[in-house]
């Protein structure tokens, strides 16, 4: 019996790829990719650090602008989207008593049980 599923958010409910980055700013600077989702990223995953604490963190970057564009919440839908066919079997074992999801802004936590 499944008692517990643990997904990791970053490239299985959201593409975090370094192409998707690419095609949006037409770009092909792994800086930008790594400099974007680094520790600090992640930190405001887990509810440390928040989105806005981190912009300014990179303002002396040279390329914060495009930095700012890829982190600020109102673009996520661009630059963190979800994986469609990924997130519609995450629904299907939601609707079968499997997982809760819970997602407050940027602090992204997934508990997945069985009922």
């Amino acid at each position: 019996m499944i008692k517990n599923i643990i997904l990791d958010v970053g490239g299985v409910i959201f593409d975090d790829s370094k192409e998707n980055i690419r095609k949006l700013l037409n770009t092909d600077n792994d800086d930008l990719y790594k400099q974007a989702y680094s520790n600090g990223f992640n930190k405001c995953l887990i509810g440390e650090l928040t989105i806005k604490e981190l912009i300014n963190s990179l303002k002396d970057k040279e390329n914060y602008k495009e930095l700012e564009y890829i982190l600020r919440p109102d673009n996520l839908i661009n630059t963190y989207p979800v994986i469609k066919e990924n997130f519609e079997y995450i629904k299907e074992l939601k609707n079968r008593g499997y997982i809760y999801l819970l997602i407050l802004q940027m602090r992204v936590i997934i508990i997945l049980m069985n009922k």
